[in-house]
């Protein structure tokens, strides 16, 4: 179903790289910032979404505000590169988060890392919309989707793996500190941590190892934003009012020789009788 033909179109296969990562880098943190709310903070599923709305306003704000940038400036690369920056020094900020962390730390890291996201969230769109050829975009647009709903599956997927992992092992060096199993930890669910019985030092212990697993889960978001600084490079430096004021001398010179051609051509002189 997809023309690889246009997978050797740089721009094409540089974006739906650039999304593959991008997005799933975005839904790494939504994922699981939720979860250290919800069993560090002991947050409610809405109040965990409350405090994730630093990251929601900078990704929406960010998208329109760089979206008028490049629109400005003609240039969507280097908005591309600083967004996927910002957004791993988020998450290299976001892979200390512990029970300790206070409120200035975590909101001033979430902030950053929703401006991140939001910063180099539209410029690959905006890049193929740009510089590929008209009747081509559609198709175009479609294979970026594509990919970025396939690395956010496959992002995920990884995420979770490496999350389990880290909280069973954390656990289990924990264990005579927590008491019960590490299975039976994992088996009550995070929501339902402080209804398992728990003494207080049992349950700190537990949340630090909950708190080390959401580390060890951010330095994936880490990877994969970092990723997107390496193969963002191939869409090219360009600068978009350039390409389109090209596009418009090119249109203007093909409209003028058509002009020319058709002077050339001289009346048939009247047949006299």
């Amino acid at each position: 179903m997809i023309p690889f033909a246009f997978l050797r179109s740089p721009v094409v296969r540089s974006a739906s790289l650039t999304q593959f990562f991008a997005l799933g880098g975005i839904l790494i943190g939504d994922f699981y910032l939720a979860i250290f709310f919800q069993v560090v903070h002991n947050d409610s599923p809405l109040m965990s979404g409350v405090h994730l709305l630093p990251v929601t306003l900078g990704l929406v704000i960010f998208t329109l505000v760089t979206g008028g940038l490049i629109q400005a400036t003609g240039y969507y690369l280097p908005w591309i590169l600083a967004g996927s920056a910002i957004a791993t020094v988020s998450y290299g900020l976001m892979s200390t988060l512990s029970p300790t962390t206070t409120f200035g730390q975590w909101f001033g890291y979430l902030c950053l890392y929703g401006i991140g996201s939001g910063v180099g969230n539209s410029g690959a769109y905006i890049a193929v919309q740009s510089l590929v050829p008209l009747k081509q975009i559609p198709t175009a647009i479609a294979i970026i989707i594509f990919a970025q709903n396939v690395g956010a599956a496959v992002w995920v997927v990884v995420a979770n793996a490496i999350f389990n992992n880290s909280l069973r092992k954390e656990l289990s060096q924990r264990a005579a500190l927590i008491g019960p199993s590490p299975e039976v930890i994992i088996q009550a669910g995070a929501r339902n941590i402080r209804a398992a019985g728990l003494t207080p030092s049992q349950l700190a212990a537990v949340l630090v190892a909950y708190g080390k697993a959401i580390d060890r889960t951010m330095y994936l978001g880490i990877a994969v934003f970092g990723s997107v600084m390496l193969v963002a490079w191939e869409m090219g430096f360009k600068n978009l009012k350039e390409v389109e004021r090209q596009k418009e001398l090119k249109n203007d010179s093909t409209s003028e020789e058509g002009t020319d051609a058709s002077s050339d051509v001289k009346p048939v002189e009247q047949v006299r009788t």
